[in-house]
């Protein structure tokens, strides 16, 4: 399922959808999509906090991505506690992924579960993808991701034995 989970005030800035695959059990995959210019403002931070939310009560390995607009060392300096409660660490690529008139920035990165840390092969930016002004991102992770995961296994509930009147 694919779903906008932005803040009410912030709509199409946060996007959610679940993989059944990548590695065992799934994986809850998240796009995100902050102001440009305000840095971590309220209303940035809100949509990282709602992502955090997302991220608790599905409990289970989790990845964003998604175009921060500031750089990853700023949302390490300021977001470090919430990274912590998250179980996060930032992985940016080492070149540019924005081009501006002055160069350009590195905006675009991505936050991952610390379960799935051991199976980052590389992150890196596909400079000849056909995109303007932000390059292609791309993470990938190697299959063995899987034997670094702790299982936990939770039954399914029950059904309700009574039949419904009606």
């Amino acid at each position: 399922t694919e779903e906008d989970m932005s803040p009410e005030e912030s709509p199409g800035r946060l996007a959610t959808v679940w993989v059944d695959g990548i590695v065992k059990g799934g994986i809850l995959i998240i796009s995100v999509y902050l102001y440009d210019g305000e840095g971590l403002s309220t209303r940035n931070r809100a949509i990282l906090f709602a992502a955090g939310e997302i991220i608790r009560i599905h409990g289970g390995p989790w990845l964003i991505g998604g175009d921060f607009n500031c750089l990853p060392q700023d949302v390490f300096d300021e977001m470090t506690e919430w990274l912590q409660k998250v179980g996060g660490e930032i992985r940016a690529p080492g070149n540019l992924t924005c081009r501006t008139a002055t160069g350009g920035r590195t905006i675009d990165f991505s936050m991952l579960d610390k379960r799935l840390i051991d199976g980052v092969e590389d992150i890196w930016v596909q400079v000849d993808f056909p995109s303007s002004p932000h390059y292609m991102v791309v993470l990938r992770l190697r299959s063995a991701v899987t034997r670094a995961m702790v299982s936990k296994i939770v039954p399914p509930m029950a059904f309700d034995t009574a039949l419904p009147i009606g």
